[in-house]
């Protein structure tokens, strides 16, 4: 009688126990809402909430301890964390990206557009226009055409890292023939399984008519197809004289697909860009 009281006793302990777990958050995950990379403007508010009761940190800018989070006034790419008040071993973190692009970029993330680059950094040699070796263009030897410097290099590898905390849909990739560009498009590491298509139509001068080349590209940019995410071209800055932006080593035009052509919606720097990898 006494075994049968003492195992009852037990398996009464155990259920209590299981409830108890049951009731016990410590190991669910903190929500911090709106969800996903967030992108607002220099100096700007947002507001956070979180799924339980936390406590609010930021590397840059102010929150307070409702959640209300104010920007500060440069770029950057800042975290900011929610700590659990229950168990201050629990957080969660969220990216904050601060960019005077903020609504653009947001609407980039639903396709339509068109990033032309122009390639970054490239001071290591010189390009050869009196070569005799065939297609010396497309050489990646810097006595034979210039080439990617150290720091273009490094530009393209965290304009790549700021693509990605963007969340940037990339549909295509295309880029001059220049071995520049192409080292460019892939140091951007983007979307590894698109392939990088060259074109005659965004290639220097080697092709003849260069002041065409802007119109060429216009064309290539019209002929692209509409709202189906975001098409990166690297390439070089457009003809001297032509309607086309200026454009330094590592800068961007962002064009919207639109019925009647093309339309240029900014210009993105190259330290904008670097600014949020």
């Amino acid at each position: 009688m006494r075994l049968l009281l003492l195992l009852a006793l037990a398996g009464a302990s155990l259920v209590f126990s299981g409830c108890e777990r049951d009731d016990d958050d410590s190991t669910t995950a903190i929500v911090i809402t709106p969800e996903g990379n967030l992108l607002i403007e220099p100096g700007d508010t947002l507001q956070l909430d979180a799924s339980e009761s936390v406590n609010w940190s930021a590397t840059a800018g102010i929150i307070d301890g409702n959640g209300m989070y104010i920007a500060p006034g440069e770029q950057g790419k800042f975290i900011v964390t929610a700590t659990s008040k229950n168990d201050p071993a629990r957080s969660a973190e969220r990216i904050v990206l601060v960019t005077y692009h903020a609504e653009l970029f947001k609407t980039m993330r639903n396709g339509g557009y068109v990033i032309y680059f122009r390639h970054a950094n490239a001071t290591v040699g010189i390009d050869n226009f009196n070569s005799t070796i065939p297609e010396w263009w497309k050489s990646c030897d810097s006595t034979i055409a210039r080439q990617l410097s150290t720091e273009g290099r490094q530009q393209a590898t965290e304009t790549g890292a700021a693509f990605k905390n963007i969340g940037l849909p990339f549909s295509k990739i295309m880029s001059s023939e220049f071995c520049r560009c192409i080292q460019t498009a892939q140091r951007f590491d983007v979307k590894p399984e698109l392939p990088i298509e060259t074109s005659q139509s965004l290639t220097y001068t080697v092709y003849g008519d260069e002041n065409g080349r802007y119109q060429r590209t216009l064309d290539l940019i019209n002929g692209l197809p509409a709202g189906n995410g975001v098409v990166l071209l690297t390439a070089h800055s457009f003809p001297t004289g032509s309607p086309g932006p200026l454009l330094q080593m590592g800068d961007a035009a962002i064009y919207k697909q639109q019925p009647n052509g093309a339309e240029l919606a900014a210009i993105v720097t190259v330290a904008d860009w670097v600014t949020l990898r």
